[in-house]
């Protein structure tokens, strides 16, 4: 068992009701992490594609090993 105080226990209420049930996930620490390491990714310019096929996708995985 938790115990909370009420204004916690409003808010966490508030934001669940928001967010729908199947979308949890996403607002997760561990998945705003990854989220954030994406963002930093794309900004350092460490992205590839984008492909128009599967095979443009199999050979710039390849190319990267």
């Amino acid at each position: 068992m938790v115990i909370i105080s009420r204004k916690e226990y409003e808010k966490a209420r508030r934001i669940l009701n928001i967010i729908s049930e199947n979308q949890i996930w996403f607002w997760t620490k561990e998945w705003q992490n990854k989220e954030r390491e994406a963002d930093n990714d794309i900004k350092m310019g460490k992205i590839s594609g984008p492909f128009y096929s599967g095979k443009e996708l199999l050979k710039s995985l390849k190319s990267k090993k």
